[in-house]
């Protein structure tokens, strides 16, 4: 829905669909809701996106591939290819 309210406000549409001011699409953000309070009763609502920590072998796996380390910064790139 945001996406769908960013273009109608990049093309300069008058209404935003999640906006509550006025009645013009009062009928979706009620169907939004409503499916947003489904899923969430279903388990499948909005989760946390924080990754894992690494492990300590997973850091040790790195120092050794020479992901991480005490690289120059022009080894690193040219690690990388981006130079």
């Amino acid at each position: 829905m945001a996406s769908i309210d960013r273009e109608l406000k990049h093309n300069k549409y008058p209404y935003l669909i999640m906006s509550n001011i006025g009645p013009e699409f009062s009928i979706s953000r009620e169907a939004f809701v409503a499916r947003s309070k489904s899923l969430k009763r279903q388990g499948k609502g909005n989760k946390l996106k924080a990754a894992s920590p690494l492990t300590d072998y997973e850091i040790e796996a790195l120092y050794q591939k020479q992901i991480l380390g005490r690289l120059s910064d022009s080894q690193c790139l040219s690690e990388y290819h981006v130079v």
